[in-house]
C-alpha cells in the first residue's frame, strides 16, 4: 500500500513543480485499491479474481483486501466532498477553482466505471 502512496506522490510532486503555489491534500480515500494478501504477487495468482470481475462480480474480495465495490464507494463519497468544496469555494471567491486529482490506474478505472456507466 505504501508502494502506491509513493508512487501518487512522486506524480504530484512532478506537477507541483509546475505549479507551486497550488495547495495539495492527501485523501486516504483516494488510495489505490488494496490487492490483500496478494499484494505484490503475480498475475496468475489473481487469475480468480480476474475471472469474477469479468464475469460481473464487483463484490468478490481477495483476502484481507477490497472489492472493486468498496473502492468505488469510499472514492466517490471523497470526490463529491472534493467536488463540493471546490463549488463552495469558487462561489464564495467568485471565480473558477481549478482541482487536479492524482490517482492510479485502477482507481481511475472503477471511479470511471462507475462515473460513466453507473457501474462499476
Amino acid at each position: 500500500m505504501e508502494l502506491n502512496h509513493q508512487r501518487a506522490k512522486q506524480t504530484a510532486d512532478a506537477i507541483a513543480k509546475h505549479h507551486p503555489k497550488a495547495p495539495r491534500t492527501a485523501y486516504p480515500d483516494l488510495r489505490e485499491i488494496s490487492w490483500g494478501d496478494l499484494e505484490g504477487h503475480k498475475i496468475p495468482d489473481l487469475r480468480p479474481m480476474h475471472a469474477a470481475w469479468n464475469a460481473g462480480d464487483f463484490d468478490y474480495v481477495l483476502p484481507n483486501a477490497e472489492s472493486p465495490n468498496v473502492v468505488c464507494k469510499r472514492s466517490i463519497a471523497q470526490l463529491m466532498e472534493i467536488v463540493a468544496t471546490a463549488l463552495d469555494r469558487a462561489d464564495k471567491e467568485q471565480r473558477v477553482v481549478t482541482v487536479a486529482i492524482v490517482i492510479h490506474g485502477r482507481l481511475l478505472r472503477i471511479m470511471l466505471s462507475q462515473l460513466l456507466h453507473q457501474s462499476v
